[in-house]
């Protein structure tokens, strides 16, 4: 796990740490610091179909555990979380992602604007087992619950495109609850599901500009594996024959350079109003999200040339 999470280039711990960021420039800017929780989430098939999951709600870089296991642990599939508090959200473990519900692990970049208008709706359409298993206070933990109010079935392994038609009924509905409320403030839902066998990752904000980007950044990168090199740097692995051996998602390129971010050759963007799949033989698909009700965006600000 150190690999991904400590030591690459761009690492998700050195980003919680760096103020300017490693994606390209055309994303809009990211929260400066993510230093409200962070946490965890992996599967070992051999021992159990549920995955692990640890959270803290200290910063990433200031827990020595997260150095001390990370080193130790190994995992075919793995969540990994830095959390940036949205304003009067309490920084305790309970509201740190990735959140766990059976063998499923969720986790959000981003924010749901007027989630306290539509929260009561929400939690009204909720099964009881459902509605229980919420511990904490955030907009990401709710979703979570109604996406998994909307699957067919909770045992797993759940195919993967059921995993998709159910996150992108997930955004359409919260799109539709939004507009029904008057809700025209931006919505940032950048999800990932897993069941522990497939993934399914969204980039989608409400608001759409034909030239600008204002969804949060995600990437993917399709390798015949990564290893970190003598130069302490992550590498792509040629793949061998039809079939890659691993993929990572993450919001920006692991191996980004800060000299030159652009130069991400063997980084896909995801672009905005689209959903990510991976099935378990690590076939990726990037297709468009449509939703029927979104607001209007507002005019962007111009800069006035004296």
């Amino acid at each position: 796990m150190s690999d991904l999470v400590l030591e690459t280039n761009n690492s998700l711990v050195r980003q919680t740490l760096n103020f300017a960021g490693f994606q390209p420039q055309q994303h809009v800017t990211r929260h400066p610091v993510d230093g409200d929780g962070f946490g965890l989430g992996w599967y070992d098939h051999s021992i159990s179909p549920e995955p692990a999951r640890l959270v803290f709600a200290d910063p990433a870089w200031n827990n020595p555990n997260l150095e001390n296991l990370s080193h130790l642990l190994r995992t075919q599939l793995m969540f990994a979380h830095v959390r940036a508090a949205t304003l009067h959200s309490a920084v305790s473990r309970e509201n740190c992602h990735p959140f766990k519900f059976g063998n499923l692990l969720f986790m959000h970049n981003g924010g749901l604007a007027g989630f306290s208008t539509i929260r009561r709706k929400l939690l009204n359409s909720l099964p009881d087992p459902i509605f229980d298993c919420i511990r904490g206070t955030t907009d990401s933990e709710h979703c979570f619950a109604l996406f998994l109010s909307l699957l067919p079935t909770l045992e797993t392994p759940i195919p993967p495109l059921v995993l998709r038609d159910t996150m992108a009924k997930l955004v359409g509905m919260l799109m539709e609850w939004s507009m029904d409320k008057e809700i025209t403030e931006r919505s940032s839902l950048n999800f990932a599901v897993t069941d522990g066998h497939s993934l399914v990752a969204t980039r989608f904000c409400n608001w759409r500009y034909p030239d600008h980007q204002v969804a949060q950044s995600l990437y993917y990168s399709v390798a015949g594996g990564f290893e970190r090199g003598a130069d302490g740097n992550l590498h792509h692995c040629e793949i061998e024959g039809d079939k890659p051996g691993a993929v990572i998602i993450s919001s920006e390129p692991l191996t980004a350079d800060f000299a030159n971010p652009d130069d991400c050759p063997e980084w896909g963007p995801v672009p905005e109003d689209s959903i990510i799949t991976v099935t378990p033989e690590y076939e990726v698909s990037v297709e468009s999200l449509k939703v029927s009700h979104r607001p209007s965006a507002p005019p962007l600000a111009t800069e006035a040339v004296l």
